[in-house]
């Protein structure tokens, strides 16, 4: 059963799920479907659903317990919609003005997991994470997601974030793994954590001529 991954230019988020025994219908991602680019949230695009490998309508549903969804779905001023998954799915996401960004065939609803999901204004709102791995996803700030650090006792700063350049994470405050990146919306390019600070990610074309006497 396919998981799915959504990877943009801008950003990679990797969602994890909360535990609902009671759902009839998975989520494509929880506790919202998100979609930003370099501008902002995607305020107004559309989610567009069928039958996986068809261009046949296929009902979202924005409640777990089967509430039906308009087909498209369209994102709100914040780029967040309600979307749950039954079966296998074809998704297409469209700006506004009807331009297709990407397609994505044969997705299922992402399993149900363990992990607990929270919601804050702030990380100051939680304080200290109840559970070694436990994800918590800023929803009235930047949208970017922390999982609690027990070792370090920090929050620990996952990929796919974005910030502006004066509020790029700090290891003095978080917990930041080498390689973790994310997007500086102040420079509008993406960044590495090497261990020590956050660093451009540059793409460079090479052509190297030697020459022979």
């Amino acid at each position: 059963m396919k998981k799915l991954k959504i990877i943009s230019i801008a950003l990679i988020a990797f969602f994890v799920l909360s535990t609902n025994a009671f759902a009839a219908y998975n989520a494509l991602m929880f506790p919202k479907f998100m979609w930003r680019d370099s501008t902002g949230p995607a305020s107004g695009w559309k989610v567009h659903t069928y039958t996986a490998g068809t261009t046949t309508n296929k009902t979202s549903y924005s409640t777990p317990t089967g509430t039906a969804n308009t087909n498209p779905v369209v994102l709100d001023s914040d780029g967040l919609a309600d979307i749950y998954l039954d079966g296998s799915y074809k998704i297409v996401l469209k700006t506004a003005a009807d331009v297709t960004k990407w397609t994505l065939d044969n997705v299922e609803g992402a399993a149900i997991s363990s992990i607990v999901v929270a919601l804050a204004a702030t990380l100051g709102d939680i304080g200290t994470g109840a559970t070694d791995g436990e994800l918590i996803m800023i929803a009235a700030t930047t949208n970017n997601f922390y999982t609690w650090d027990s070792d370090n006792s920090k929050w620990r700063v996952k990929s796919g974030g974005i910030f502006t350049t004066a509020n790029l994470p700090a290891s003095a405050t978080y917990t930041i793994e080498t390689g973790t990146t994310c997007f500086d919306t102040t420079r509008e390019e993406m960044k590495w954590w090497d261990g020590s600070a956050w660093v451009a990610i540059k793409t460079l074309s090479i052509l190297q001529v030697q020459v022979f006497n």
